[in-house]
């Protein structure tokens, strides 16, 4: 008994940080939406980029397939103690996926206008950009974008490699109206 007992006191302290987990990201999610529909009101004609399709579309079959197991736990090789355990996992599983979903969409999109881009839930000016700071390990294609002011946001390779091409078309006009 003292087993099941320390399996469902481990399960109440994985749901809580689910919990804070989950309302961190909506948190987040909440501020890039209000402060994307406020700048978009000005910038209507700014391009999307948009590197999160992947990621939401995986992350929505993980979530679909987290709640299927949940659901069909009891007809698994489980022992039938353990199937609320197994259950409150896997819904778990799926509420994660969720919110890394609305994850990606805050993170891994971005919007250009001709001096700048609106990332987050704020816009950068290409001419404030200062550095670009790899992050170790290997393989890793995320890099943190310092500014001048020394806000730094964490990108992927993909979305530099976009910076770095609409800077120097930035930089192209800026030189032509010369």
């Amino acid at each position: 008994m003292s087993g099941n007992w320390t399996s469902w006191l481990i399960m109440l302290i994985l749901v809580a940080y689910m919990i804070y987990s989950v309302f961190h990201t909506v948190q987040v999610y909440s501020r890039h939406r209000k402060a994307l529909t406020e700048w978009k009101k000005t910038n209507a004609d700014a391009e999307l980029f948009d590197d999160s399709k992947v990621w939401v579309i995986s992350s929505g079959i993980m979530a679909i397939v987290g709640i299927v197991i949940a659901l069909n736990i009891q007809t698994m090789n489980v022992n039938k103690a353990s199937v609320g355990l197994y259950r409150i996992a896997y819904i778990m599983i799926a509420v994660i996926f969720i919110s890394m979903v609305f994850s990606s969409l805050a993170s891994k999109r971005m919007w250009f206008v001709s001096d700048g881009f609106f990332f987050g839930d704020r816009f950068f000016k290409f001419k404030d950009i200062e550095k670009r700071e790899p992050i170790g390990g290997i393989g890793s294609h995320t890099l943190h974008l310092v500014f001048k002011d020394k806000y730094a946001i964490q990108i992927n390779k993909k979305m530099d490699d976009k910076i770095t091409q609409k800077t120097k078309m930035w930089k192209a006009s800026k030189k032509n109206r010369k």
